[in-house]
């Protein structure tokens, strides 16, 4: 008997960690649709949870080959987070709606710079383009707008 609550209580810590952990992690908060979030067009995001936290994905930047974390390109720096999956961009279909796209957002009619202190969009917001090509992207394939700086 003494051996198997010993055991039990050698368990408790590894069970929290299994029944918390994703709270503790930050994985595992889902934040309610509001002003900044919106869960619409859910089944667009095929393997994501709107409102959550990304799982982690390695990923390589086009403009000079490293390979990163995709949460290391997020920081906590005050701005908001633009993600644009841009899929195959070696497709000039999926090209052009990605110039235009670009065109739209960039707009002065647009939150982005409707929101950016004196309509500098990198003040407020970071954008990261996350190409579906395994092959050679050169970065320069993409819109001005949605190139993220090289030092990013």
């Amino acid at each position: 008997m003494h051996v198997k609550i010993t055991a039990n209580l050698m368990n408790l810590p590894r069970r929290a960690f299994h029944a918390f952990g994703g709270f503790t992690s930050g994985l595992g908060i889902r934040y309610q649709e509001s002003s900044i979030v919106s869960c619409r067009n859910q089944e667009l995001a095929t393997g994501l949870i709107l409102g959550k936290r990304l799982p982690g994905q390695r990923l390589v930047r086009a403009a000079d080959g490293r390979v990163f974390e995709l949460q290391s390109l997020l920081p906590a720096d005050t701005r908001f987070k633009l993600l644009v999956f841009t899929g195959d961009i070696s497709d000039a279909i999926q090209q052009s709606k990605l110039t235009t796209f670009a065109a739209d957002v960039g707009a002065d009619d647009h939150f982005l710079k409707r929101y950016s202190p004196g309509g500098n969009i990198s003040s407020a917001f970071d954008i990261i383009s996350i190409t579906s090509n395994s092959g050679s992207v050169q970065h320069t394939d993409l819109p001005e707008l949605l190139r993220s700086h090289w030092s990013k």
